[in-house]
C-alpha cells in the first residue's frame, strides 16, 4: 500500500463495523500498518466471519457494541481514538427498506454517537464511509460530489444522505473535523452479503453447482463502476492522513475499465470461477429500476494521489481465488 507507514504508528483507530466486510480488510490494514486497532461491532466474532479469517492472529482488540445504542457513544469515547473510522452501518438496500426503522438506527444513529464521541474525546479526525447511492436513480454519470441527488430506489440512499448530513453538522457547528468517503460498488473477498452480485455468484457456482446464474433484484441493464475492497481501504487510509480540520469529501471508484453492467459481472464472475460462462436469468417482476451510475474521483486523484491499483479482471480474480478456497466456512449475512 501507497501509505505513510510512519503517520501509523501506534495511532489508537477505532474501525466501527470493524468485523464487516471492508471493517475486517480496514482492520488488517491499519494493523500492518502499525496503528492500534479497536474494532467496534455489535456482531460476535466466530469462524464464519470474514474478520476470524483476515485477523485471528493479530493483536486487534474487539469491543461487542450497538452503537445505535445511548452507550454506544461512551464505549467509543472511553478508548480515546486518534481517528474513528464509522462503518457500522445496515448495507445491504432491500433489507433497509423492509426495515425502515433498524435501518435508521444502524446508518444514522450509530453516526450521530460515533460522532459525537469524537466530539468528546478530542479524536483527531473522523472518516465516514459513504455510499454512491446517495445520488439515487440516476441515468447520467460521472457524478460530481455536488451533483443532484434525485428518487431513490431504496430507503438506504436516504439514510446514507441524512449519515452525510450529520458529518457536516458537526463540522459546522463544533469544528470536528473529518472525512467523508463516497465508494461505488465495493466487491472482493469475503463479503457475507450473498445478495450482491460477486459473492451470490460465487456461492451459486462454487457452493450450489448452478448451471445459471440468477438475477433477484433487477434485469441486469444497470451500469456501474466495481470498486475493490483494496482500493477502498487505501482511499480511507489515504483521506485520514490528509485530513484537515474542517470537512472534506472524495469519491472513490473502480475507474472507466470497471464500468460495466450487473448482467455482464455475473457473466464475467461465472467465467472466472471455471472457464463457464453461464446463461443469466433475471427476475423481471421484482426488477429495481435501471440506472447509470459511477462517480467522478478527479479530487482524490489530484489530492490524495490516489487511484485505484486494481483493475476489474485482477480484483475478480482474488476475489474468486479466496471464495474457492473459504466460501464454504462462512456464515451468510443475506436478509
Amino acid at each position: 500500500m501507497r501509505t505513510k507507514q510512519k503517520f501509523w504508528r501506534n495511532r489508537r483507530c477505532i474501525v466501527t463495523g470493524g468485523v464487516g466486510f471492508i471493517g475486517s480488510h480496514l482492520c488488517s490494514q491499519l494493523h500492518e500498518l502499525g496503528a492500534e486497532v479497536i474494532a467496534v461491532d455489535r456482531e460476535r466474532v466466530t469462524r464464519g466471519t470474514l474478520f476470524w479469517h483476515l485477523n485471528r492472529t493479530k493483536d486487534i482488540e474487539v469491543v461487542e457494541q450497538d452503537i445505535s445504542s445511548p452507550s454506544g457513544k461512551d464505549v467509543i469515547a472511553g478508548c480515546k481514538p486518534d481517528f474513528i473510522f464509522h462503518l457500522a452501518a445496515e448495507p445491504f438496500a432491500p433489507f433497509t427498506s423492509q426495515y425502515p426503522l433498524e435501518s435508521y438506527l444502524a446508518n444514522v444513529v450509530t453516526t450521530v454517537n460515533a460522532l459525537e464521541a469524537a466530539r468528546e474525546c478530542g479524536a483527531e479526525s473522523f472518516i465516514l464511509a459513504s455510499s454512491a447511492c446517495v445520488f439515487g436513480t440516476v441515468k447520467k454519470s460521472p457524478l460530481k460530489p455536488n451533483d443532484k441527488q434525485v428518487e431513490p430506489e431504496h430507503y438506504y440512499s436516504i439514510t446514507k444522505r441524512e449519515a452525510e448530513a450529520q458529518v457536516r453538522i458537526f463540522s459546522r457547528l463544533y469544528g470536528l473535523g473529518g472525512v467523508i468517503c463516497r465508494f461505488g460498488n465495493v466487491y472482493g473477498p469475503g463479503d457475507r452479503h450473498f445478495g450482491r452480485i460477486v459473492p451470490r455468484v460465487c456461492r451459486e457456482v462454487l457452493l450450489e453447482r448452478k448451471a445459471t446464474v440468477k438475477l433477484k433484484r433487477s434485469s441486469g441493464q444497470s451500469i456501474f463502476e466495481f470498486l475493490f475492497v483494496s482500493d477502498a481501504v487505501e482511499g480511507m487510509i489515504f483521506s485520514a492522513e490528509n485530513a484537515k480540520s474542517h470537512l472534506e469529501l472524495f469519491q472513490f471508484s473502480g475507474g472507466v475499465n470497471s464500468r460495466k453492467s450487473v448482467r455482464c459481472i455475473a457473466e464475467m464472475t461465472s467465467e472466472m470461477i471455471d472457464g463457464e460462462r453461464r446463461p443469466v436469468q433475471v427476475n423481471q417482476a421484482h426488477s429495481e429500476r435501471t440506472v447509470v451510475k459511477f462517480l467522478d474521483t478527479s479530487d482524490a486523484e489530484r489530492r490524495l494521489n490516489w487511484k485505484p491499483s486494481y483493475t476489474l479482471a485482477s480484483g475478480l480474480k482474488l476475489t474468486v481465488d479466496w471464495y474457492r478456497q473459504f466460501i464454504g466456512q462462512l456464515t451468510p449475512r443475506e436478509v
